[in-house]
């Protein structure tokens, strides 16, 4: 049954409330008082922007169980 979960989440992309459930696992430690799309795009990747008390974070989840964190480039 989980690998018919799996590979249906690689497919068609995960669901809204599924991966509002992996930030809120990743973000364990910390209190999060909203969570934003910023851009969202089938298959490929959701772009979110979590905001804690300490600031604002992105993070981008990939279909398949990826959360990466966005970092800044550091300017010159």
């Amino acid at each position: 049954m989980s690998l018919f979960i799996f590979a249906y989440d690689l497919l068609f992309g995960e669901k809204k409330e599924k991966q509002e459930r992996k930030i809120y696992k990743h973000f364990r430690k910390e209190t999060i008082k909203k969570i934003e799309i910023l851009e969202h795009q089938p298959r490929k990747f959701t772009l979110y922007q979590v905001i804690t008390e300490n600031g604002k974070k992105k993070v981008k989840l990939k279909p398949g169980y990826k959360v990466v964190n966005i970092v800044k480039k550091k300017s010159k």
